[in-house]
């Protein structure tokens, strides 16, 4: 309230951006834990995004790479976030990662519709839209052995670049 009151008075508050955001959630005793860095799921991923400009909802799954564009758009005063919208397009999940990228406790992809989850300690992967946790080599459906193979390269990847600096 301060800062919104001190940018009215300077008469800047029209021409200001506040956004407000975090890096993750927190659990709040809702899945039985309180605190953070456990698990993946909604509590840690489905944080708000709280500007004073108006902008339609994002859909879909958004990182913490993906808030320049977001900002940018926010700059230019964009509601329908199309700048966004276009260069996110072919954006196919977004990674998460428990631990270090090179010792991962879990690591996931979002996307619209569906999250995949795989747990390093078990060696099981655990679909969103499909339930409970299941071996990686029960897993038949070619879709969702997709989604295993994308998750895993993008992980591979990302260790490999981290391994280079």
């Amino acid at each position: 309230g301060e800062l919104i009151a001190h940018l009215k008075l300077l008469n800047i508050y029209d021409d200001s951006l506040i956004v407000i955001t975090g890096d993750h959630g927190e659990s709040l005793f809702d899945d039985g834990v309180l605190g953070h860095g456990h698990r993946i799921n909604n509590q840690q991923l489905k944080i708000p995004l709280v500007t004073n400009v108006k902008i339609k909802p994002v859909a879909s799954p958004i990182g913490q790479t993906d808030m320049r564009e977001i900002l940018l758009d926010l700059i230019n005063q964009d509601e329908n976030m199309t700048i966004t919208k276009n260069k996110l397009k072919d954006k196919q999940a977004v990674f998460h990662f428990i631990g270090s990228i090179s010792k991962p406790v879990q690591i996931s992809h979002s996307y619209d519709d569906d999250r995949i989850i795989f747990d390093f300690r078990t060696r099981k992967v655990m679909f969103e839209s499909g339930g409970g946790w299941q071996q990686v080599n029960t897993i038949t459906d070619s879709k969702r052995s997709e989604m295993l193979n994308n998750l895993i390269f993008e992980w591979e990847y990302l260790n490999y670049q981290q391994s280079l600096n």
